[in-house]
C-alpha cells in the first residue's frame, strides 16, 4: 500500500477545473439573468468557464449556487444543470468514463481522478448486498447553503454519465438518497431520478443495481482507455491539492460508518496510508481512533435526528448499533438527554 499522503500535510484552497462550469452560462440564461455579471458577482472570471487550463476557487464556484438561491429563489438550479450536463463536459474525467471496459470501471476511475475536476468532493462506491451498489456523491463541508443544490448536481450528472456508458437514455437509479429534507421541486427530482427517493439519509446516494455496475461499455475502446488513463494518472501525480487533512479524515469516517465497516484499517486504506502512521498523525493532533469514531457518530446521530425524517431505530442501526437501547445509552451519556428528547427540543426550536 503506497503513502501517498505527505507526513504534514498542507490545507490548500479547493479548486474547481474550468471545465466542470462548462454548459452553466446556458442554465444561468434560463434564469433571464446575464451569465457575465452572475459570475463576476461571485469571483469568477467569465472568460475561465469551460477551459481546462484554469482554476476557480471553489468558494467562487459555491457561490453561484448561493446567489440564484438568494436572488431567485431556486432551490432548483443545481439539479437542472446537473440534468442538461454531459459526460463530455467533464473533459478528460469524461472522455475517460465513455471508453472504460464496465461502468464499474468507469466509476472507480471517476471517483480516484475527480480531485482533476472537483476539489473539496467526496465519491465513494461500496456495496449494499449481492444485487445493489451504493455510490455516494457529497460536498465535504456539508454546512454550506449550497451544499444541498451542488449534491444535487453532481448525482444528476452522475446518471447521466451512468446512462452513457450503459446506452440507456432512461436509466434509473433503483433509489436516490439525499442528505436534506424534501424540497418543494420534489416532482423535478422524481422526473430525473424516478419515484424511490428518500431524504434525510445519513449519505447522498444512488443506488444502483450489481448487474447493471457489471455491465460491459459497448463503446468501450482499449487503446484509448490506457492513453487517458495514463493522461489523467501524470496530471493527478503532480496535483499539489492536499484538503485539511483532519476534516477529510472525519468525512471518510463518516462515509464508513455508514458503511458500517468503520475500522481503523478501513480507514487507513481509504487514506492510502498505513494503520501505523494514521494512528501517529492522529496522536499528533491530540486525538486518536476510538475518539475520532465516537465523535463522528454522535455528530451523525444528531445530524440524523435534527432532520426528523428517519426513526431512532433506523438511526441506530445506520450507526452499526446492534439494539436501540445501546445507541440511546450512548447518546444519553454523551449529551444528557435521550434520541427522542434531543429530537423533541431541536423540532421545538426550529418553530
Amino acid at each position: 500500500m503506497t503513502d501517498s499522503m505527505p507526513d504534514e500535510p498542507s490545507a490548500t484552497v479547493a479548486l474547481v477545473n474550468g471545465v466542470a462550469l462548462t454548459g452553466l452560462d446556458l442554465a444561468l440564461k434560463r434564469l433571464k439573468c446575464e451569465p457575465e455579471e452572475v459570475f463576476l458577482r461571485c469571483g469568477i472570471t467569465p472568460s475561465d468557464v469551460g477551459r481546462h487550463d484554469r482554476q476557480i476557487a471553489l468558494t467562487h464556484y459555491l457561490r453561484v449556487y448561493e446567489f440564484i438561491q438568494s436572488e431567485f429563489g431556486q432551490g432548483d438550479f443545481g439539479v437542472q444543470f446537473g440534468a442538461i450536463t454531459r459526460p463530455k463536459n467533464a473533459g478528460l474525467l469524461g472522455f475517460l468514463a465513455l471508453t472504460a471496459p464496465t461502468l464499474e470501471q468507469a466509476i472507480v476511475d471517476f471517483r480516484q481522478f475527480l480531485p482533476l475536476l472537483l476539489q473539496g468532493f467526496h465519491v465513494d462506491i461500496h456495496r449494499l448486498s449481492t444485487k445493489q451498489w451504493k455510490l455516494s456523491f457529497s460536498l465535504v463541508d456539508g454546512q454550506s447553503a449550497a451544499a444541498p443544490q451542488v449534491n444535487e448536481q453532481g448525482l444528476a450528472w452522475f446518471s447521466n454519465i451512468i446512462r452513457a456508458v450503459l446506452g440507456q437514455r432512461h436509466w434509473l437509479p433503483e433509489q436516490l438518497h439525499l442528505q436534506h429534507e424534501r424540497p418543494a421541486h420534489r416532482a423535478l427530482l422524481e422526473r430525473i431520478f424516478g419515484p424511490q427517493i428518500h431524504y434525510g439519509q445519513p449519505a447522498n446516494a444512488l443506488i444502483i443495481k450489481d448487474s447493471d455496475l457489471q455491465r460491459r461499455n459497448l463503446r468501450a475502446d482499449a487503446l484509448l482507455y490506457r492513453t487517458l488513463h495514463h493522461q489523467a494518472q501524470l496530471n493527478l501525480d503532480q496535483s499539489q491539492h492536499q484538503p485539511p487533512w483532519l476534516e477529510f479524515v472525519e468525512f471518510t469516517l463518516e462515509q464508513l460508518i455508514v458503511a458500517n465497516t468503520p475500522t481503523l484499517e478501513a480507514l487507513a486504506s481509504q487514506l492510502q496510508i498505513s494503520p501505523r502512521k494514521l494512528q501517529a498523525r492522529l496522536k499528533a493532533r491530540d486525538t486518536h481512533f476510538s475518539r475520532l469514531v465516537t465523535q463522528v457518530r454522535l455528530r451523525l446521530a444528531s445530524s440524523l435526528l435534527s432532520r426528523g425524517q428517519v426513526s431512532v431505530s433506523e438511526i441506530a442501526l445506520t450507526l452499526g448499533y446492534s439494539e436501540t437501547a445501546a445507541f440511546t445509552h450512548a447518546f444519553k451519556r454523551q449529551t444528557g438527554q435521550s434520541p427522542r428528547e434531543f429530537r423533541r427540543s431541536h423540532q421545538a426550536l426550529s418553530l
